[in-house]
């Protein structure tokens, strides 16, 4: 308004100087836009390595349970034959 009322302008002019601007508005608006889905985007992403992350450690511990479980039922398996060995020893 200051430069319409103290320079000559052309109403043409001025209504392109507002179309700029709507365009620029919008423009800012598609922008904003675009940085809240990239912030959705790195919080999904973001959920999904700790999600990886904790299914990682918890197959871990899992197959450590498992491991030692294993262990334990080979041990019990070895017991009894020893055990089967002194018994036959015994008994002859």
């Amino acid at each position: 308004e200051y430069v319409r009322e103290n320079y000559y302008i052309n109403e043409s002019d001025a209504q392109s100087v507002r179309q700029f601007e709507n365009e620029i508005q919008s423009l800012i608006s598609v922008y904003d836009d675009i940085l809240k889905e990239m912030s959705k985007s790195a919080v999904r992403y973001s959920e999904v390595q700790d999600n990886l992350q904790y299914l990682e450690d918890h197959v871990t511990v899992i197959n450590d349970k498992q491991e030692k479980l294993q262990n334990h039922l080979i041990q019990l398996r070895e017991d009894e034959a020893e055990a089967e060995d002194n018994l036959l020893r015994v008994q002859s």
